[in-house]
């Protein structure tokens, strides 16, 4: 079931972009606007714990098609890596706030990026994965370091 509504959104998504207006139609929605559709499609889902994989997938996907440093691309992947972390996909929860982190990082907010890889070691550490913990809390660190921070510093 949730495969086939991962690939139904995504095929809705293809075909959404790939439609070209003809004559009487309306032009075809930009990314943001796609963003915008299926992030409500994802609040539709927040109610239905078995739909969270769901939605947290839509999330992703208004992510992706955001730029780099909308806040609210980052919200998207924050509340996508808290729906994955209940449906117990701890990896994919580390990514999206790995991705995050990144993201925040490179449009220059590194307040945020700090405190996205601190989320994702925190999550590693309490799935038991030492390395990535050891390898996020590193990452952690070196956004602590450049904000001239101590690495330990609070959030």
């Amino acid at each position: 079931m949730r495969t086939t509504m991962r690939w139904t959104g995504a095929l809705w998504v293809v075909a959404v972009l790939s439609a070209a207006p003809s004559e009487g139609q309306d032009p075809v929605l930009s990314g943001e606007q796609i963003a915008v559709e299926l992030e409500a499609q994802a609040q539709s889902l927040h109610d239905r714990a078995d739909r969270w994989g769901d939605a947290a997938t839509l999330y992703l996907a208004a992510a992706r098609l955001r730029d780099g440093g909308d806040p609210q691309a980052q919200k998207n992947l924050f509340v996508a890596a808290n729906l994955l972390l209940e449906g117990r996909n701890v990896g994919a929860a580390i990514d999206a706030l790995e991705t995050a982190g990144s993201r925040a990082l490179a449009s220059g907010d590194t307040q945020l990026a700090r405190e996205r890889f601190a989320d994702a070691a925190l999550v590693a550490q309490r799935a038991g994965l030492s390395r990535e913990h050891q390898r996020l809390s590193y990452r952690t660190a070196e956004v602590a370091m450049a904000m001239n921070l101590p690495p330990g510093s609070g959030r």
